[in-house]
């Protein structure tokens, strides 16, 4: 893109980037963005032909320069989201419709503690399954938002406006707690031990893990279930962060007896760190591999992930398997659990 329209830019972190620029009109600065992101990746997968590279740009137009600084990146942000959602290799602009969604992300966010300490939000739990024997051997703890009037909203609707806000940490801690109430009354009732995986939002891991640990074990206390019925998942993005620190972490979870998962592996920063370094005991393989034809290549490539994964000693989960076809496809290629 020209330099003479650009103002600043910096790397926020990973491969997310932010640039502030000027242009003749909004239709010029919009073609002159395609042409540099279709530029950059044309020459990224000529030297890379197999890494099948894309970028999503989103853009907010400052027509008010008074406007709060953090506004117009969370607007920007948002049109990224929709572009990444929608068009996968594209450019969205935060419009009229895009302003609604944030208003209502606002309202989530608004309604949040109260609801929360009504008790709006329950715990479901999704069963995973060994493929071969059709017997379920643990689950996953997912949190749903059911309004007084019955109504239930599914997680993608507020998930990530109370991840923007840092309201998600409390949001966690309330399902593992809702979790180990439901794994004591089990317990009491003398139903089989089950391990469940919790899910937890990279929020917890933005600094020292110290906190985060003393948090769990507090919450622990006061149930009569062992760590090593809590699996603590994190999503495979959260390593593009602070690595060094998650590290020391999930070590100190482990040492505490818990296990560890690695959700989404597949979608993005995957690297032979990840299966060699991280201190895990699970890899989920993400549901996206599933929404691809099962031809011979694509049945490959899955099989080698799956190899690769156990050869160094981690566990398999595949996710998302919605079929019978694919329960037995993937069992006849030798996966284990989903």
């Amino acid at each position: 893109m020209d330099s003479e329209y650009s103002l600043l830019g910096c790397r926020l972190y990973s491969d997310f980037f932010l640039l502030l620029r000027r242009g003749e009109n909004i239709q010029k600065i919009r073609d002159d963005v395609l042409e540099g992101q279709q530029r950059f990746i044309n020459l990224h997968n000529h030297q890379y032909p197999s890494s099948g590279l894309s970028v999503s740009t989103g853009i907010y137009f400052i027509e008010n320069e008074n406007i709060d600084v953090d506004i117009a990146i969370e607007n920007a942000t948002l049109a990224w989201k929709h572009a990444k959602k929608v068009h996968k290799s594209q450019l969205e602009v935060f419009d009229s419709t895009l302003k609604e969604q944030r208003s209502e992300e606002q309202r989530i966010v608004g309604e949040f503690y109260e609801a929360l300490y009504r008790g709006d939000f329950k715990m479901y739990l999704q069963p995973k399954f060994n493929l071969k024997t059709g017997e379920v051997y643990g689950a996953e703890a997912l949190a749903r938002w059911q309004k007084p009037d019955g109504t239930i909203i599914p997680p993608f609707k507020f998930i990530d406006s109370l991840e923007n806000i840092g309201y998600i940490t409390d949001l966690d801690f309330y399902i593992f707690e809702e979790l180990l109430k439901t794994l004591s009354k089990w317990k009491k009732a003398g139903k089989r031990d089950l391990v469940v995986s919790v899910n937890f939002s990279g929020r917890h891991f933005d600094l020292d893990g110290t906190d985060f640990i003393r948090r769990l074990g507090i919450i622990m206390k006061k149930y009569a279930i062992p760590a090593s019925q809590i699996e603590i998942e994190i999503t495979e993005g959260v390593m593009a962060k602070n690595y060094d620190s998650l590290v020391l972490t999930l070590d100190g979870l482990r040492t505490k007896g818990f296990r560890v998962a690695v959700d989404d592996f597949g979608t993005g920063y995957s690297s032979l760190a990840v299966l060699t370094d991280i201190p895990a005991d699970v890899i989920k393989i993400d549901k996206s591999f599933l929404e691809k034809e099962f031809s011979d290549k694509n049945l490959n490539v899955l099989k080698s992930i799956g190899n690769l994964i156990n050869t160094v000693g981690r566990e398999t989960i595949l996710e998302g398997i919605e079929t019978v076809e694919q329960l037995k496809i993937l069992a006849d290629c030798g996966f284990e659990y989903g």
